[in-house]
């Protein structure tokens, strides 16, 4: 939700929201500790306004200081030309000085306060001028501009309905006493019932209008709330599906995927990927000796011990099945997957988890195939898959706890060559 602050913080409050929502009371209000959001968003529209808006309260202002010029006589000489220049001298004061404040970043979050004072200062000056003026028809053109001063306070200025109200009281006080400091004369007649009857009327639009803000704004968090749960599960969800739920590093599936992402890259770079290949020896010996959940355990740490090799962001640990793991080692060259190999062997030697059916020792142990490609139109993932595999199994056969690294050529003469 553009301009939201606030989150949802427990189930509580959100059964308290739709509560609200669902059946919104004649006063909507606003949980306490999601005031300040709503004031930030408010704060917020109010800015983005302040831009497009300050031509328009400027003309308006001319407009309201000039339109009565061709039609009354507002010379300096005359006492109701004294008072109109007078009052429209504090309308232009206020609002240039307003409009400079409310732009600047330490006051726009204080904008409430800043347009009510100064609305409060235009009405007043209004009202003191349907009071002030001795021309009938100039003190009945000041009380329709009070009349719209008070359109713009309570509809335009986005200020809640009780500060509008205030504000607009402040602004009859101000006038009284500036009708007591220059002895105006109150006559009943003048007082200004067009202005109080659109004031009541802009109060109740102004009601409406922020209780349903306060509804736009409840219903927003709700929103906001149901897809930020939305997100989390569907990030759960995919991690679950990535990830091997016993030892926590990426599953089989996600491991055929990131390698055929990887190989894929690596042949438009025409760089090297390597694959390390790392079987527990001796596993099964290792259940039957201590039992599943000990084996559980067991490759819970030996996947830790991965994880610690293989630390850049590219490289991927993954259980390939069973109590075998791959190693995905992007831009990797041979030397490069060699030493990351004895490093696997010695992170395993380091736990030094007890195993007393080992052969190389009483501790568990592991075996490394190596294999590296660059990949290109003669090979694909898979043959680095297989030669990472042919390691391993030339490991074992040689006695296990320890890793080879024969490249693909030397393996296939291998094979063919006759035994003795």
């Amino acid at each position: 939700m553009d301009g939201q602050e606030e989150k949802i913080v427990s189930e509580e409050t959100r059964s308290q929201i739709e509560g609200l929502v669902r059946e919104p009371p004649w006063f909507l209000p606003i949980p306490d500790h999601l005031r300040e959001g709503m004031e930030t968003r408010r704060a917020k529209m109010f800015a983005r306004l302040v831009g497009p808006g300050t031509p328009f309260v400027l003309l308006l202002s001319a407009l309201i200081a000039f339109a009565g010029v061709p039609f009354f006589d507002v010379s300096l000489a005359h006492h109701d030309g004294r008072v109109w220049w007078g009052a429209e001298a504090v309308t232009g004061m206020v609002a240039v000085v307003g409009l400079i404040l409310v732009r600047t970043d330490r006051l726009i979050s204080k904008y409430t306060l800043v347009v009510a004072v100064g609305s409060a200062l235009v009405l007043g000056s209004k009202l003191f001028e349907t009071m002030a003026f001795q021309d009938r028809s100039m003190a009945a053109y000041a009380i329709y501009v009070c009349a719209l001063t008070t359109n713009l306070i309570m509809l335009a200025f986005r200020l809640p309905p009780w500060l509008s109200l205030t504000t607009c009281f402040a602004g009859g006080g101000l006038a009284l006493v500036a009708a007591f400091v220059f002895r105006v004369p109150l006559e009943l007649d003048r007082f200004p019932f067009y202005v109080v009857a659109s004031t009541a009327v802009s109060l109740g639009v102004a009601h409406f209008a922020e209780r349903q803000e306060r509804l736009n704004y409840l219903q927003g968090l709700l929103l906001a709330h149901e897809s930020a749960r939305s997100k989390r599960l569907n990030e759960e969800l995919s991690k679950i599906a990535r990830t091997d739920p016993l030892t926590g590093v990426a599953n089989r599936r996600h491991f055929d995927a990131q390698l055929t992402i990887e190989w894929e890259r690596a042949r438009r770079s025409r760089e090297s990927i390597s694959l390390l290949f790392v079987d527990i020896d001796f596993f099964k010996a290792f259940n039957d000796t201590y039992g599943h959940p000990e084996g559980d355990v067991c490759l819970e740490r030996v996947a830790g011990a991965l994880v610690t090799v293989a630390q850049r962001p590219a490289d991927l640990a993954a259980r390939y099945g069973g109590e075998e793991f791959v190693v995905l080692l992007p831009n990797t060259e041979a030397a490069g997957a060699r030493k990351l190999a004895m490093d696997v062997i010695a992170a395993v030697d380091r736990l030094a988890i007890p195993h007393d059916g080992a052969a190389a020792g009483a501790h568990v142990t592991v075996s490394v195939g190596a294999a590296t490609l660059v990949p290109d139109d003669t090979n694909d993932e898979s043959m680095l898959v297989r030669e990472a595999d042919a390691n391993l199994y030339r490991a074992k056969s040689e006695g296990r706890h320890r890793a080879s690294w024969l490249p693909s050529t030397t393996l296939a003469f291998m094979a063919k060559a006759p035994t003795a």
